[in-house]
Order: C-alpha cells, then sequence, then structure tokens
C-alpha cells in the first residue's frame, strides 16, 4: 500500500461528521427502544437488522 493511498484514507477518516453519524445511531436505537416498548415485535427486528447493517453504525463501532 503506497503512502499516498494511506493519506488518503487517513483524510477521509478525519473527514467523516461524527456528530452526523453519532445522530444517526442514537435515532435509530431509539425507534428500537420505542418499538420494544410498544410491543412492535417484527418492527423491532426489522430496526435491529438495519442497525446491524448500517454503515454509519460501522463506523462508530470501530471509531477510536
Amino acid at each position: 500500500m503506497g503512502n499516498q493511498n494511506l493519506q488518503r484514507r487517513a483524510f477521509v477518516w478525519r473527514s467523516i461528521n461524527w456528530a452526523k453519524v453519532q445522530r444517526y445511531v442514537f435515532k435509530l436505537q431509539k425507534r428500537i427502544f420505542q418499538a420494544a416498548k410498544s410491543g412492535q415485535d417484527a418492527k423491532v427486528r426489522r430496526l435491529q437488522r438495519l442497525l446491524v447493517k448500517s454503515y454509519y453504525a460501522r463506523l462508530l463501532a470501530i471509531r477510536l
């Protein structure tokens, strides 16, 4: 892997809007909670799957 490629990846990582990422994941978690609280099991499973597959959730999971 070239030095230029590493620099590009570092730039992309630093340019991520982390507030937006956190807000999206939190809102999705909140929707899951509300659905579980109201007994909507199918909706809970669907939203959980969406959270697991979410690009933003993955970013947040590996953030240092």
